[in-house]
């Protein structure tokens, strides 16, 4: 059965633009760092809620590139704080974060014209995070692999993977002179799953 499917082969061109839909019913994490060198550190951790995503995805011949928009909801989980007088204001309590993510992928499509299809992508991006303590953006680098099942010629469905590493810098709360601006550091890393379906234009 399984090598029915890698052989039957889609009626498609070796052009397509397709929209992509995606939802992740609550598997994945959140884990973000504060740091200002070795005298602040603090993780924050929290568990997927809900997200969902709308991609653009163009193929030619097997090369892919993919835009992708994700919105997320992440609910507090827990922290660890290195300090008991942090330089960077952090709340008493943590609240829930929102997400707000765009995403430039390329990569290839292993199989491009068969019915079971493995795309994998590299990307950069950008992601604001809203909710204290973060109301900042981050730089992205990430990695996305999907399997896809083309029911028709145009419709398919399928179940995917990321991996995203974020940084970025905030002056929020920090000390500073008029020759010099302390900054606190950001990161944060996110593995994410999705299930969605795909339509070829």
């Amino acid at each position: 059965m399984s090598m029915a499917l890698f052989t039957m082969s889609v009626n498609a061109q070796d052009k397509s633009l397709s929209v992509v839909v995606g939802v992740n019913p609550g598997i994945g994490k959140l884990s973000t760092s504060l740091s200002h060198g070795k005298e602040e550190d603090h993780d924050i951790n929290y568990k997927m809620g809900f997200g969902v995503s709308v991609d653009i995805e163009k193929q030619l011949s097997g090369v892919i590139t993919l835009s992708e928009f994700r919105y997320g909801k992440w609910k507090y989980d827990s922290r660890k704080m290195s300090t008991d007088t942090p330089m960077f204001p952090m709340p008493a309590h943590c609240d829930d974060v929102t997400s707000y993510s765009f995403m430039q992928y390329a990569g290839r499509t292993f199989f491009p014209k068969k019915r079971l299809q493995i795309p994998v992508y590299i990307g950069i991006g950008a992601d604001y995070l809203s909710g204290k303590p973060y109301h900042n953006l981050f730089v992205d680098l990430g990695v996305k692999a999907r399997v896809k099942f083309y029911v028709t010629d145009v419709v398919g469905i399928f179940a995917g993977a990321d991996w995203t590493y974020g940084f970025g810098l905030s002056s929020r709360g920090m000390p500073s002179s008029d020759t010099h601006q302390e900054y606190m550091s950001l990161s944060y890393t996110r593995p994410y799953v999705d299930f969605g379906a795909t339509v070829n234009f």
